[in-house]
């Protein structure tokens, strides 16, 4: 669920909260650092963990996926550039 649209609705009863002002502003809100989150926890713990017997996979993925994921990211102002 890293690249979920609106990670707010996938809340229980939040999703009608989306039809009012402060209801839109908290989505805002809960989605950038749930967003920011994933790629803390996600990625970056994933990439640095070389004690999984999976470290080789998720390297390749990677390697092969950095731009695409960079991307996906930077359409939420979030910087993966350190990644």
């Amino acid at each position: 669920m890293i690249f979920v649209e609106h990670p707010y609705t996938n809340e229980p009863s939040l999703y009608s909260a989306l039809q009012t002002l402060n209801g839109k502003a908290a989505s805002e809100r809960y989605n950038k650092n749930i967003i920011k989150q994933c790629a803390k926890i996600a990625i970056k713990q994933q990439l640095e963990n070389r004690n999984t017997p999976f470290a080789d996979i998720i390297q390749k993925h990677w390697a092969i996926n950095k731009t695409k994921t960079i991307d996906a990211y930077a359409k939420h102002n979030i910087d993966l550039s350190d990644l």
